[in-house]
């Protein structure tokens, strides 16, 4: 069942990576025909004003030169039908009066052509200046938006490796709790082991004062016994009192032999016994662990910093991107105002501030997707332990045999844990030379 479970975990952990990446593509392709769309939407805006004003240039045009026509015509027939009458009544005059209405006719029919002709030379240039300045605008925000978008990406990046570096803090932290609380452990039943081993040799030194003591009591009293024998036959409480004397030299005697082998037996012990040598292993890995975690902590302060300046970065190019979208939107309002003899102006010339505008309120500034960075109060930092808890949270990573009259105890030192604490999947780097060894 559980074989059947991890296959199922590892089948839908490949199919949700998969389908996130999917995912990631898509809005990769959305994204990237949504900004191709955005460009064409702009360059046919761009076309469809232009065309406009073209149309009402021409159309205006149209409407003057037909006016002028009109103008030309009515002067040459009003010409014609007065000339001979003029020429009846004054012959002099009638030469002179229709020559001067005719140029003065022409010469104000010329004026206002050359005047329309130039103002819409001046709207053509005015609308072509402000295409420019509106095609400029836009590539520059076009480069502000891909420039926010790399910085977004940095700074998510940033954050992942900052997320994974509290994580191997957090991970050490648990680790070094985990030695110190088995080397707690292993300190006392070394200090249990000492004071056994203490008392082991005081009865050790005891017995062997009370043996030196009954082997002269014994020679006294084989001794005496020689010489009463020698001297008279022995009686029978002598002989009772010899043999008894025989039987407690025996027993002592025993006593003396199995203590003897008890002392030799915890003296091998305590010779096979690699707790030193262990805990000179952990104070060995418990000196890498704390390098290992000053690394950490720098890299982690090298990472805040790099973070600290990617947001510092992002704010300006959004406050430029800002400035950069305002000016846009006001420039179309000054040529609207020049050009307002034509009702049919460039009014319509704005950028579209809710297409290039990218508007981030400040107070997203540290919400949004960028990294959100504690401060450094917050960290907490594992504490450096004095040379008194260093000697005690010395642990052995192999198995520690304690003895005694009555029972025997194995522990091992790593799998120790909490039940709320987390076991984590990160391979520690612990030895094993103390499993060998022991």
């Amino acid at each position: 069942m559980e074989g059947c479970d991890e296959e199922r975990d590892a089948h839908t952990q490949t199919e949700c990576s998969r389908l996130t990446e999917e995912r990631d593509e898509a809005q990769r392709q959305l994204k990237h025909i949504k900004r191709v769309s955005q460009m064409v939407i702009e360059e046919v805006s761009v076309l469809q004003t232009q065309l406009e004003i073209e149309k009402s240039c021409r159309e205006n045009a149209e409407a003057l030169a037909t006016k002028l026509n009109c103008e030309n015509r009515k002067l040459k027939y009003l010409s014609l039908t007065s000339r001979p009458c003029l020429d009846d009544l004054l012959p002099s005059i009638s030469d002179c009066i229709p020559l001067e209405a005719d140029g003065d006719a022409a010469d104000n029919s010329l004026d206002t052509f050359t005047q329309y002709q130039q103002q819409v030379k001046d709207l053509r240039e005015l609308v072509n200046s402000l295409l420019e300045e509106k095609k400029t605008f836009v590539c520059q925000i076009h480069e502000q938006q891909r420039q926010i978008e790399e910085l977004t990406t940095q700074s998510e990046t940033k954050q992942a490796e900052m997320k994974d570096l509290h994580e191997t803090v957090e991970q050490q932290r648990k680790n070094i709790k985990r030695f110190n609380r088995v080397s707690m452990m292993a300190a006392k039943e070394y200090d249990g082991m000492k004071e056994q081993l203490d008392l082991e040799q005081n009865l050790r030194v005891k017995a062997e004062t009370f043996a030196h003591e009954m082997l002269v009591k014994q020679k006294e009293a084989n001794r005496q016994s020689m010489l009463l024998l020698q001297s008279a036959e022995p009686s029978i409480q002598l002989l009772k009192a010899l043999e008894d004397v025989s039987a407690i030299t025996k027993t002592l005697e025993e006593e003396r032999l199995q203590h003897q082998q008890k002392v030799q037996s915890l003296e091998a012990q305590l010779q096979e016994n690699c707790v030193q040598k262990q805990l000179d292993n952990l104070r060995r890995q418990l000196e890498l662990l704390e390098e290992e975690k000053k690394e950490v902590e720098g890299r982690l302060e090298q990472a805040e910093k790099k973070n600290e300046e990617l947001e510092k970065r992002v704010q300006e190019l959004q406050e430029t991107q800002m400035q950069l979208t305002a000016t846009p939107s006001s420039a179309p309002g000054r040529t609207s105002s020049d050009s307002g003899k034509d009702s049919e102006g460039p009014g319509g010339l704005s950028v579209p501030s809710d297409q290039a505008r990218t508007k981030v309120s400040p107070e997203r500034w540290g919400s949004g997707p960028g990294p959100v960075v504690a401060p450094k109060k917050q960290r907490r930092s594992c504490s450096s332990l004095s040379e008194k808890e260093v000697a005690e949270s010395l642990v052995s990573n192999g198995s520690i045999s304690s003895f005694g009259e009555e029972n025997q105890m194995k522990s091992n030192g790593v799998n120790h844990t909490d039940r709320g604490e987390d076991v984590s999947t990160e391979p520690v780097n612990v030895s094993a030379d103390g499993d060998a060894e022991c």
